[in-house]
């Protein structure tokens, strides 16, 4: 979407994603699960308030299948009105029976936690929907590098994405989230699937080597006169 808005500008236009050499050094390989779901989530500690719409799904599903949710994040975000909040303490007033562990944003703590999780997930609010709409696939392509199965909010690229590796992981409505997940919780064999399949995907389309190329290639396209420079 991005890309088609610029067009109206600019015909000379690359979609290039970020390279991920750092944050992702091994991928997930152990598809079963234990005793509970464990559910990945990581980001900003400012958009932990994504949850603000989706705490209540996830203490549903918990009354259905035993849930875990692990956060990578900042230990403390800022609140609408700017002020500093503690984030535990915001999990912990969204998520009363549900289990939920805190790791401090740090590129260890992401590939770790992330490849001993069974699923990720990307909520976007309602408040924030508009954004989400034009978000780049980045995120969703980290989660992929990871190995991990991922289920999404509705965005442009995400579903262009999910199209393209012919995957049914994008949630619409608040059925689906608790529907897909009571399905993944239950589906072994297709976490494993799915995940792989994103994973090759993402590692052939989006490797870093296939990223830098695509900057080689739009260096190419520019019309520079070195002679005087």
């Amino acid at each position: 979407m991005q890309k088609k808005e610029i067009l109206k500008y600019c015909s000379n236009v690359h979609v290039i994603s970020d390279i991920f050499s750092d944050e992702v050094y091994k991928s997930k390989k152990n598809f079963s699960k234990g005793d509970v779901f464990n559910i990945f989530w990581e980001g900003q500690g400012n958009n932990i308030i994504e949850f603000d719409d989706f705490n209540k799904i996830f203490n549903e599903i918990e009354k259905v299948i035993p849930i875990a949710i692990h956060f990578v994040t900042d230990l403390n975000y800022q609140n609408a009105i700017k002020l500093k909040r503690v984030t535990k303490s915001y999990i912990d007033s969204k998520f009363k029976n549900i289990q939920t562990n805190i790791y401090e944003w740090n590129n260890a703590n992401l590939n770790e936690i992330a490849i001993k999780c069974d699923i990720a997930i990307i909520p976007s609010s309602r408040r924030h929907s508009n954004m989400f709409l034009n978000k780049s696939p980045n995120k969703l392509h980290l989660m992929w590098k990871f190995g991990l199965p991922t289920l999404t909010s509705f965005s442009h690229s995400y579903k262009e994405a999910m199209d393209a590796v012919q995957l049914d992981m994008i949630c619409y409505k608040k059925q689906d989230w608790i529907d897909k997940i009571i399905y993944y919780y239950n589906n072994d064999k297709m976490r494993e699937v799915d995940g792989k399949k994103s994973y090759n995907y993402v590692t052939k389309y989006h490797s870093d080597i296939a990223e830098i190329h695509k900057w080689d290639k739009a260096f190419m396209t520019l019309n520079f006169d070195l002679k005087n420079q």
